[in-house]
């Protein structure tokens, strides 16, 4: 989702849900709704801004679809500064400086971090159900009934 918002951001237009989701079902051939930007805010929550914004323009390939009063709008936060336990650090870009792909990728790299420790974190609370105390440094697969789905 980073590289449309960039684009858009470039362009100086606003993104709205239904750009975003437009551009992203194209790049990656799979849905993307709502509930995937919830997803996402749940893993690296300080990484997009999103407010309900009225008045925007409805541009929709579906003519008979009634134009919203209100559109949700996604802002990527350049600012963004998240601390890993790992004790590294995403830098947002100084002030009207352009969102640059090395940027893009530390966002994707802690993105990528946060997911699989709140995946680890659901993991020991799944052993914990089953009886079984394993040290964090010894696990080295997961368990067969644990599902990643």
């Amino acid at each position: 989702t980073a590289l449309p918002i960039s684009l858009m951001r470039k362009r100086n237009e606003t993104c709205t849900f239904h750009k975003l989701k437009d551009s992203v079902q194209e790049m990656s051939r799979k849905s993307f709704a709502e509930k995937n930007l919830g997803q996402m805010k749940t893993v690296f929550p300080t990484a997009y801004e999103f407010d309900q914004e009225k008045g925007l323009p409805w541009y929709r390939g579906n003519k008979t679809e009634k134009k919203p009063e209100y559109q949700l709008t996604v802002r990527m936060n350049p600012f963004a500064v998240e601390e890993l336990e790992d004790e590294t650090f995403v830098r947002g870009a100084p002030e009207g400086e352009r969102i640059t792909t090395s940027l893009l990728l530390e966002r994707r790299r802690v993105f990528g971090c946060r997911l699989l420790d709140q995946v680890r974190k659901q993991h020991r609370e799944f052993l914990a159900t089953k009886n079984v105390s394993i040290p964090d440094d010894q696990i080295r697969r997961w368990h067969p009934g644990f599902r990643l789905a």
